[in-house]
């Protein structure tokens, strides 16, 4: 589930700007005086520029966008924008690299607006399913392929993703991506039965990638399983969405589903004597 959170961090107020400085007695006539002299207009200009820039950020506003893993404290935190720092000091190109470095957060724009606030949104990578290293470890996977240390103790309650005939490389680390044949196929399929499919998803227990780039989803309801290979159209995730739900209603729960064709999904039915109804 996507989610937003959206909260301002002002700046302790010891630190907020009071505005310019105003001197007792002739010194703004003598200022104004000079300013006239050397130009006017464009040295007012540029004076109120560099105003400007040396004007501290006043406070930062977070928004963040995804399942709920980074609160926008946390943002504020790994930023690391100190009080009073002058907005000629906000690099914001290292701000979003800073950020940009948390293998969850996929993506990052940063503004200061006109009331000298850090406007920072963030989005979190989505994930998915999960994998099991050599040595027992588990990663969440986001569906964009990268690597996600998971949140809280135990196992991720999302798919199984395993595979045979090939090993991913490069090696399964945090930050890094499941280079897998057909898995960017698979994992687009998985965010898209979470996001417009629940019934679906809820019951993918594994998904299982072939070295031709096939994959096989295994349901824990049942023995039911679906065969795939590359991106499903809009029409037949309906369409299989329709076939699974009689499937069960009618308790053929040994059936396979075949959407390896294109114009196509096929289903056969042990019950049948092995053979295949083509529905397109």
């Amino acid at each position: 589930m996507t989610r937003s959170r959206r909260e301002a961090q002002p700046i302790p107020a010891e630190a907020a700007y009071a505005g310019p400085r105003r001197r007792a007695g002739g010194g703004a006539w003598l200022l104004l005086g000079g300013l006239l002299a050397s130009g006017g207009l464009g040295l007012t200009v540029g004076g109120g520029r560099l105003l400007d820039a040396l004007i501290p950020i006043r406070g930062v506003e977070v928004e963040v966008t995804g399942p709920g893993t980074i609160a926008p404290a946390d943002v504020v935190a790994i930023l690391g924008i100190q009080p009073a720092t002058p907005r000629s000091r906000i690099d914001r190109q290292a701000l979003r690299e800073r950020l940009l470095a948390i293998p969850r957060i996929a993506a990052v724009a940063i503004e200061v607006t006109w009331a000298q606030r850090l406007r920072v949104t963030v989005s979190e990578r989505q994930p998915v399913a999960m994998v099991v290293a050599a040595d027992g470890t588990h990663w969440e996977v986001a569906s964009d392929g990268v690597l996600l240390e998971p949140v809280g103790v135990g196992a991720p309650d999302l798919p199984l993703v395993t595979w045979e005939g090939v090993d991913p490389s490069p090696p399964l680390v945090p930050g890094g991506w499941l280079d897998l044949p057909g898995g960017p196929d698979l994992l687009a399929l998985l965010l898209c039965l979470q996001e417009d499919y629940a019934r679906l998803w809820r019951g993918v227990s594994e998904a299982h990638l072939l070295a031709d780039g096939t994959y096989e989803l295994f349901w824990s309801q049942g023995p039911t399983v679906v065969w795939g290979r590359g991106r499903l159209s809009a029409t037949r995730l309906a369409a299989w969405a329709t076939i699974m739900a009689d499937l069960r209603e009618r308790g053929e729960q040994d059936a396979v589903v075949d959407l390896r064709f294109r114009e196509q999904v096929v289903v056969r039915l042990p019950s049948a004597g092995g053979g295949a109804a083509g529905l397109g």
